[in-house]
């Protein structure tokens, strides 16, 4: 099992394998999720070639998604958005977790992620933070 010491691309590339697996298995939900944990990981080193695999992916899981190019590596992912938004709203990991269809740790993932990108380290400063 890859941990948060591995190489990105390492860990990208199992949440990528992964997701394929489930989607050929039919399980899209659970596809979505480890195709967007791939993508996410993919976005700060601006690994292209393997975005774009992970974009027709999840484009053959029914999503669209938004080119790479226009983003910059600081900006949250659609995903990020959401997550932040339910968490500036009070709601609990569990809870985001549930209504994004999402596994608890990938919430937390995308919370770390949250924190780094916009330079904070609590709940509060989020709410804060996207209500000024």
């Amino acid at each position: 099992m890859l941990g948060p010491d591995d190489p990105v691309l390492d860990r990208a590339s199992l949440h990528h394998d992964y997701g394929r697996l489930l989607r050929a298995r039919g399980d899209r939900v659970a596809a979505i999720e480890q195709l967007r944990l791939a993508h996410d990981l993919l976005v700060r080193p601006r690994a292209e070639p393997y975005q774009q695999r992970v974009h027709s992916d999840l484009e053959a899981c029914g999503l669209r998604t938004t080119p790479v190019a226009d983003r910059s590596p600081l900006a949250l992912t659609e995903r990020e958005t959401d997550v932040a938004a339910l968490v500036a709203k009070g709601m609990t990991n569990r809870q985001v977790a549930a209504d994004l269809y999402i596994s608890s740790k990938a919430v937390e993932y995308h919370l770390r992620n949250i924190f780094s990108k916009l330079g904070i380290s609590s709940r509060r400063e989020l709410r804060l933070d996207l209500t000024a």
